[in-house]
């Protein structure tokens, strides 16, 4: 990641409830996500712009989107916060919790809750709205040519419903002040005739977290905030990225020491729909958000890095790839681990 590269948040009003199909469906349901891809909130902005200049070139138009990237928008009752309420896979989570369990649950060799003396089970990663959303249902008729309801023609969609209050915040990087402004109308994800409105409220510049590495060896955790893509020298799908990536990533020179200690990943696909070909894109092999990797990185002098990259891996212009960086917490250290099992 190139230290220029600038940082904005971008906060959103959704004035309508919001349909993010996820996968292809049966024929009767339609399933929403929890918030809204990066590339589609990309896409959005960008079709906007094309409307808003009919008559520009191509090439403009690539030059102008070519560096940009968004991080998943998701609904936050604080518009100046937009890490997702997850539980990240290197944590466990209680499978029959009561009262006083931690929802944030415990580091990942802890196999048992001292709270309820109950089993843990990984943590799926998934992403709690209950705070700041709500996913609702409409059940909805097939009418025939005299608009009579038609035998076993019911549909279902589910659709994100923000709270009073409450906000889409995404990040974005790259040069975004020509693609996205405060007041700004969008149509978010499917069915956008009748639902998806969403309005741009605030565009802030943000500074880049850094981390401080003396010389040495250090004890670091890597958390997805988005899925991440990544390949061997090969071009096979794998679970992790690779050394260079990270390096790539982060700014750091060639020859400094990068290894993955652990990984927790669950893997997932990478694709979306091309609204302009009315055409899917591309599906990759992927591993989901909330993914972490613990690493040891060693430097050879005193070295700052940026804390929050977009682009570890590939596809990252389609949100792929956005990842935070921080000091191993000290419930997660190797030496926490009794009798020195490794999960």
């Amino acid at each position: 990641m190139s230290s220029d590269i600038a940082l904005h948040r971008v906060v959103l009003r959704a004035d309508q409830a919001l349909h993010l199909g996820e996968g292809r469906g049966s024929g009767f349901s339609r399933v929403t996500r929890h918030h809204v891809p990066g590339a589609t909130l990309r896409g959005a902005l960008c079709a906007l712009w094309w409307r808003e200049h009919p008559s520009a070139d191509q090439g403009d138009f690539d030059a102008l989107i070519a560096a940009v990237s968004f991080s998943d928008a998701v609904p936050s009752r604080s518009a100046a916060s937009m890490r997702p309420a997850a539980v990240a896979l290197d944590r466990r989570l209680c499978k029959r919790p009561v009262v006083g369990c931690p929802g944030g649950g415990h580091p990942w060799h802890t196999k048992q809750c001292p709270t309820c003396a109950g089993p843990t089970e990984p943590s799926k990663g998934e992403r709690d709205v209950r705070s700041a959303a709500e996913v609702i249902t409409a059940t909805r008729v097939g009418l025939t040519a005299s608009e009579q309801a038609e035998d076993k023609h019911l549909y279902e969609r589910q659709g994100l419903l923000l709270d009073e209050g409450a906000h889409l915040v995404a990040m974005a990087a790259g040069d975004v002040g020509s693609l996205v402004s405060a007041g700004q109308v969008l149509r978010l994800g499917a069915a956008s005739s009748v639902a998806g409105r969403a309005t741009v409220t605030e565009v802030a510049a943000q500074p880049t977290p850094e981390v401080s590495l003396a010389a040495g060896a250090h004890a670091l955790r890597l958390e997805l905030l988005t899925p991440g893509v990544y390949v061997d020298d090969f071009g096979f799908a794998v679970d992790r990225p690779t050394c260079d990536d990270i390096r790539w990533a982060f700014g750091l020179a060639d020859d400094t020491r990068v290894a993955i200690d652990r990984a927790f990943t669950r893997w997932t696909t990478a694709s979306g729909w091309h609204s302009m070909a009315n055409r899917p894109k591309p599906e990759d092999a992927a591993v989901i958000a909330h993914s972490c990797f613990h690493l040891t990185l060693e430097v050879t002098h005193d070295l700052i890095v940026p804390a929050l990259v977009h682009d570890l891996g590939i596809r990252t212009t389609e949100s792929c790839g956005w990842a935070l960086l921080e000091r191993l917490p000290a419930d997660l250290e190797p030496q926490s681990v009794e009798g020195g099992h490794d999960a």
